[in-house]
């Protein structure tokens, strides 16, 4: 959890210009809202119990990097943060979302705002434990001729702390597959929220 934060955190230097932009600053301040998340959300155990019925609705951020340039061996070279909302359906046994208003570096370039989003979709809860889930997660990402891709499948935990407050965190499995441009590259993707 805390590397994809590490791994975005590298490319915070990048979205820093001589002129401060305003997609860099939506880029630093979504990164700061990412770590504050990740924080609290490690901070909680892994649930003992979820709901039986109802729903709720996680709102938090997401956090994709790429190792795109062959030069250096950093997998933040690209980076992007977005928004998301994720709602859980313990009736149905399904979690469902959206990710967008994404903002990020490509090959360590200025900060740039993307448009699109991601979705989960196909989820299922309750897959080997009682707190943990999966989802398909997947859509087009483009800002100035530059269209990032993302196919692939994320696995995760519902949490909560002692005061009841109900938090998640999943991350991209190897079967997941990111691009840039057409061309496939080494990817991480995370997201994190609280109810």
């Amino acid at each position: 959890m805390r590397a994809l934060v590490a791994i975005c955190g590298l490319a915070v230097l990048a979205a820093c210009e001589s002129v401060v932009s305003a997609e860099s600053e939506a880029y630093l301040a979504l990164y700061d809202e990412n770590v504050a998340l990740v924080n609290r959300v490690a901070a909680m155990p892994v649930a003992s119990t979820i709901l039986s019925t109802g729903t709720l609705t996680y709102f938090g951020t997401a956090g994709l990097a790429m190792d795109t340039d062959p030069a250096t061996s950093s997998v933040a070279d690209t980076s992007l943060l977005g928004e998301a909302v994720l709602v859980a359906d313990f009736d149905g046994d399904d979690i469902d979302g959206s990710i967008g208003n994404f903002v990020g570096v490509i090959n360590g370039g200025p900060a740039e705002f993307f448009a699109g989003e991601l979705t989960l979709t196909d989820g299922d809860l309750r897959v080997v434990s009682v707190a943990q889930f999966t989802a398909d997660v997947g859509g087009t990402l483009s800002a100035d001729g530059n269209v990032v891709v993302v196919d692939g499948e994320l696995a995760g935990f519902f949490r909560r702390d002692s005061l009841g407050t109900d938090g998640l965190y999943a991350a991209s499995q190897t079967n997941s597959d990111f691009y840039l441009n057409g061309v496939e590259y080494v990817g991480l993707f995370g997201v994190v929220g609280v109810e």
